[in-house]
């Protein structure tokens, strides 16, 4: 059985190279609040975000995230129609 203790080679690829790449979620919601609760509820679990307060800000930036989570309800775009156009 293999242990890891932790210790990294003194290599040449340098430390930063090995990071992960943090997924990115886009949180779509017209609620400052509802964006924020959201926000505080999965940074802690290292994502990073962009957020959109409508439909067409969605849309604009879904090529850039990993994951949307998107209001049903919001104002010019809802977000059963942001997913019908994403289809």
């Amino acid at each position: 059985m293999a242990v890891a203790t932790g210790q990294r080679s003194s290599g040449s690829v340098p430390e930063s190279a090995h990071a992960p790449v943090q997924p990115t979620i886009l949180l779509a919601d017209d609620s400052t609040t509802n964006r924020a609760v959201l926000r505080g509820c999965l940074t802690p679990l290292g994502y990073q975000f962009r957020e959109a307060k409508d439909g067409f800000e969605a849309l604009a930036q879904a090529k850039e995230t990993d994951l949307m989570l998107l209001d049903v309800m919001m104002p010019g775009l809802s977000g059963l129609e942001v997913c019908q156009r994403l289809r």
